[in-house]
This record gives structure tokens, sequence and C-alpha cells, in this order.
């Protein structure tokens, strides 16, 4: 029987277990953790298990995003956030084959990227990240316009990135980046807003006139 347990690998090209676990829930956060690593890795089913492998020549770098997943969760446990009982479920991890592209960034806090046919990820604070399904990330862009309702939404359903964002201070600076997604890198490239500032040009240049005038009827 022993023999047999070692063939499951060996069959499949040289596969070693990264993580047993009946929780679906950890091993989810675990294969995102794969995804945003470039680990190759496959699912196997062993009685009420199920098995994430990896190919061996994997095996270093799939054990240390391991450890960070774990030790991501047992802080989220010691700050009494119970991540299996969150409002929303987390989404399932994006597939590996999916072209991604960074829609905004900022250097100094993270960025966020458009996962083809998927959603967006919030590249920002520890990982694992959270990602935001393309469903819902219309509501999601709405929310971020109201500061309050913003920061309750964080903190309610994504309390990694919002205990981080307060610990750094960074939360007014992480709502620029997101309404950066509609409203552009650059606000002075809006044109409302143009168009907003030449009426305030426009209104000043006439008040100057208007007394300039006023100055040479009083002087005459």
């Amino acid at each position: 029987m022993r023999g047999e347990r070692s063939d499951i690998f060996t069959d499949t090209g040289g596969w070693t277990r990264v993580r047993a676990s009946e929780d679906e829930w950890q091993l989810n956060v675990l294969r995102a953790a794969l995804i945003h690593a470039e680990i190759p890795f496959k699912r196997i089913k062993s009685g009420g298990k199920t098995e994430i492998c990896v190919p061996i020549e994997y095996a270093m770098e799939a054990e240390l995003a391991r450890m960070r997943v774990e030790e991501a969760l047992n802080r989220s446990k010691d700050d009494g956030e119970n991540a299996p009982e969150l409002s929303v479920p987390p989404p399932p991890p994006p597939p590996m084959d999916a072209p991604v592209q960074t829609i905004v960034s900022d250097p100094s806090l993270g960025e966020i990227v458009h996962i083809e046919h998927y959603g967006y990820e919030l590249r920002v604070g520890p990982e694992p990240f959270y990602a935001v399904l393309e469903k819902e990330w219309e509501e999601f862009l709405d929310i971020s316009a109201q500061r309050r309702e913003f920061a309750i939404l964080l903190e309610k359903e994504y309390e990694r990135l919002y205990a981080h964002l307060r610990g750094a201070k960074r939360f007014p600076q992480f709502v620029r980046m997101v309404e950066a997604v509609y409203k552009g890198d650059d606000a002075a490239d809006n044109p409302s807003d143009f168009l907003r500032a030449a009426g305030w040009t426009a209104a000043a240049v006439a008040v100057i006139a208007f007394l300039a005038a006023l100055v040479r009827w009083i002087g005459s």
C-alpha cells in the first residue's frame, strides 16, 4: 500500500504535496498565492481531503508560499478575525493562463490589475491579495466614491487590506488609486475639470476688467 501511495506523484511526472486539507477556503487562499507566484499546481482528491500538489522543482517556492499563507491566516485569527465567516466568501482563483493587465499603479503603495474574464486583483498590502470579480467591480467603484461606506466595506470584507491601510495611514492614498481607475491618473486631463477651470478663468478676467474700468471712471 505504501508503494501505491508514492506512485500517485511519480506517475504524474514528479509532483509533491504542499498541503492536504478538508478546508476549501484555506485551500483557495493557497491556490491564489501559488497563482500569484506563477507556480503550477494541481488538485488531487484523496479520501475526504483535497491535496494541492506542485512539480518537485517548485517545491521550495511552494513551501514559502504556504508558510506566508499560514502566517497571514494565523495573524487574522489572532486578531479575532475568523476568515471563513466572512459575509462574502472569497472568489475562486483565476485561471492560470488568463491575460493580466495593470490598470493603475502607485510605486509606494501597489497596483490594481485586470485579469481577463475574471476580475480585478488589489495588489496592495500583505499576500494573498484580494480579488474583486467582474460582476462586482462597478459596485466596488461606486462605493469607493463614498469614503465612509468604502471604509466600512473594506473593514468587513477586506480585513487584512483594511488593517494594512489603516496601520500604514494609507487609506486616503488607496482611495485615490481606486478613483484613478475611472478618473484617470491626471485630473487635469478630465474634460469637465478643464471646462470648469476655463470658466473660472474667464470669470476672473471679466471681474478684473470691470474693476479696471471702474477705477478709470472714478479717476476721470
